[in-house]
C-alpha cells in the first residue's frame, strides 16, 4: 500500500506465502514435569530466519 492524496491505495502485488519450515526437537513433546527435572540453559542459542540454511532450520 501507499498513502497518496490522503488515502491508502494498493501499490503492487502481495508478498508470496512463506513455505512452512518446522523443526521438531526431540524433547519438544515433553511435559512440564520433564522440563522441570533438569536445568534449562539458554547460554548458547541461535535464532535465524536465513532461508538459505542447508539443513532447513
Amino acid at each position: 500500500y501507499v498513502y497518496h492524496s490522503s488515502k491508502w491505495m494498493v501499490a503492487g502485488n502481495a508478498d508470496s506465502p512463506v513455505p512452512p519450515r518446522v523443526y521438531v526437537h526431540p524433547d519438544s513433546l515433553a511435559s512440564g514435569d520433564t522440563w522441570m527435572r533438569q536445568v534449562v540453559s539458554f547460554d548458547k542459542l541461535k535464532l535465524t530466519n536465513n532461508e538459505l540454511d542447508d539443513q532447513g532450520h
